[in-house]
């Protein structure tokens, strides 16, 4: 499994993925796009599939413990914070505080919705917007401040995660 712009071998991270996967009995190449794209449709044509098969994840706060709770969803869909409720607990969010103060390991960002342009909210980052509080920029800031780096760009994750594991 090699990235496809270069044949090249996969990042050692990636390849752990890789390799995990295929004990499981995953038996597609990984691909790895030589630039990102800044929306799901983007990303999407990018891989030449459909949105529906492009994942994406949240995470959440279990209210009664304060554990993480990760939620992967297909790019289509919008995560049903009912359902997760359900099956896990009352849940909250999992502001920058809560990063600062629960978690063990570096952690780096991204927050969607950073491109919007004035006045308009793009998928799950705008729903969680309440008038002017909750913007791209003020949860960029909340998450510096504690300690989180956030990445402009969702390629930028990588070089981000690399400086906080050093």
């Amino acid at each position: 499994m090699t990235a496809t712009d270069t044949n090249a071998p996969l990042p050692e991270s990636a390849q752990r993925v890789a390799d995990h996967l295929r004990t499981l009995g995953y038996e597609k190449a990984i691909v790895m796009l030589p630039a990102t794209g800044k929306t799901s449709a983007e990303a999407a044509a990018g891989l030449g599939c459909s949105v529906a098969e492009i994942a994406k994840s949240i995470i959440f706060r279990r209210a009664k413990d304060d554990v993480p709770v990760l939620v992967i969803a297909s790019g289509t869909n919008r995560v049903d914070e009912a359902k997760v409720s359900a099956h896990v607990g009352a849940l909250a969010k999992a502001d920058a505080k809560f990063v600062r103060e629960k978690m063990k390991k570096p952690v780096v960002g991204f927050i969607a919705g950073q491109t919007a342009p004035p006045g308009r909210r793009m998928g799950h980052a705008g729903a969680i917007i309440s008038g002017s509080a909750g913007t791209a920029a003020e949860k960029m800031q909340a998450f510096e401040e504690n300690g989180v780096a956030v990445a402009k760009r969702p390629i930028d994750v990588v070089d981000l995660l690399k400086r906080a594991m050093r």
